[in-house]
């Protein structure tokens, strides 16, 4: 019985000067970070939510890149049609000048002195280099166009997009919004002088240069689900068409070359 009155003292004493030392680990600098949230991952110290974040994001990762896949399609297409748009309008100017300096031609008074003739052989030589241009936009045109994709086929990938993008950011709504909490609770944490000096305890025991959250993942990722939306704008996926011909066979031909016999 007196053996075991001394255990329970012994017991009681080791109380007090746990309790006289100011409570135990909680008060640890790696107490301190974890009351708040916090655990050690390589250097840095982050909140248990941004690693739950982390994981949530990555399960809707494959949508995201399903998304994205086909916005770099769409864009790819887009601007396929849009550049030979661009070319078929070019080939249409350039096949208006070549008329003119033709008709110029036709129209030139006969080459009584040297002005004359000389003025004849800039627009003969002109002619020449319009054909040769044209003929070159002529040749690119007909490669790009066995390059674009039915319009009845973009539609459709349009549609599969859309569909796809708004599955997406429906599903991400929550995300961001946990986010933002997130963000802010770092920011509260790095004006929390208890995390400063726990943080500077750490430091000084360890010689380890650890930190406070967020993690560059989390900065990169949630930079990314929040531009999102803006970054697979359906505006972007609008094919502008200019004025000009709608197919590259077909096209008008001004006359052969005017020959060289004006006297």
């Amino acid at each position: 019985m007196a053996r075991d009155r001394a255990v329970h003292v012994g017991t009681s004493l080791a109380l007090l000067l746990l309790l006289a030392s100011g409570g135990g680990a909680a008060d640890t600098p790696e107490g301190v970070l974890k009351a708040r949230g916090l655990t050690k991952s390589s250097l840095t110290y982050v909140l248990d939510t941004e690693n739950d974040f982390l994981k949530k994001l990555a399960a809707i990762q494959p949508r995201y890149d399903e998304v994205k896949t086909l916005y770099n399609d769409l864009t790819a297409i887009v601007h396929n049609q849009a550049a030979y748009d661009e070319m078929d309008v070019n080939y249409k100017l350039l096949t208006e000048h070549l008329r003119d300096v033709q008709a110029e031609i036709d129209a030139h008074p006969p080459l009584s002195n040297n002005m004359l003739r000389q003025n004849w052989n800039d627009l003969l030589q002109l002619e020449k280099q319009l054909r040769y241009e044209r003929n070159a936009l002529d040749r690119g045109l007909d490669l790009r166009w066995k390059t674009l994709v039915p319009e009845s086929k973009r539609e459709r990938l349009f549609a599969e997009f859309q569909k796809k993008r708004g599955d997406f950011l429906e599903d991400t709504r929550g995300l961001l919004d946990r986010a933002d909490q997130i963000a802010k609770s770092y920011d509260q944490l790095a004006k929390d002088d208890a995390v400063k000096k726990a943080l500077e305890a750490i430091r000084t025991d360890t010689k380890a240069r650890v930190a406070l959250g967020p993690t560059p993942e989390f900065k990169r990722k949630s930079t990314l689900l929040k531009n999102a939306e803006k970054a697979f704008s359906p505006a972007s996926l609008t094919v502008k068409r200019k004025p000009g011909r709608t197919k590259a066979t077909g096209r008008n031909t001004p006359r052969a070359s005017t020959k060289s016999s004006r006297s």
